[in-house]
């Protein structure tokens, strides 16, 4: 009778822990990071492209613009191109993201005597809240970089 009791005590424990501590399900943005990376006005006629992780996720970026990019967490590395090659310098960064965090960049013009290159800098949300209304989105962008 003991052993009964015991078994009873042992299975209701089991299914009672297994109840309480099931995870809510997951809804599939929780498990990436989300970024935002936008372009304020610039003026020069340089063409820019963003990598991240080796993948040109857009090409000729365009100024007065942004994209929204679902990525997996961990480091990223994002690097920006641009034409004419021989006036554009390459620029390399790295982002530490984590799941279910979003993450806003600005790019940023930088113009030398002889070349310009784009930075990536991370904003607050409110500074993209409050450029979003002269944004258009650049629909050519990937979403999703697996």
């Amino acid at each position: 009778m003991t052993r009964i009791i015991l078994l009873c005590l042992a299975l209701q424990g089991l299914c009672g822990s297994a109840y309480s501590q099931a995870p809510a399900p997951a809804s599939a943005q929780q498990n990436y990071a989300t970024i935002y990376l936008y372009q304020k006005g610039s003026f020069g006629r340089s063409i820019f492209d963003i990598w991240m992780n080796e993948r040109r996720v857009v090409e000729n970026f365009r100024p007065r613009s942004y994209f929204v990019i679902q990525v997996m967490p961990g480091s990223l590395r994002l690097r920006t191109t641009g034409q004419p090659a021989y006036f554009v310098e390459e620029k390399n960064f790295r982002l530490q993201v984590h799941s279910g965090q979003t993450y806003y960049l600005e790019a940023v013009m930088d113009y030398d005597f002889m070349s310009s290159s784009l930075y990536l800098v991370e904003r607050k949300a409110e500074d993209f809240q409050q450029r979003m209304k002269a944004l258009k989105r650049d629909e050519r962008a990937q979403t999703t970089l697996e």
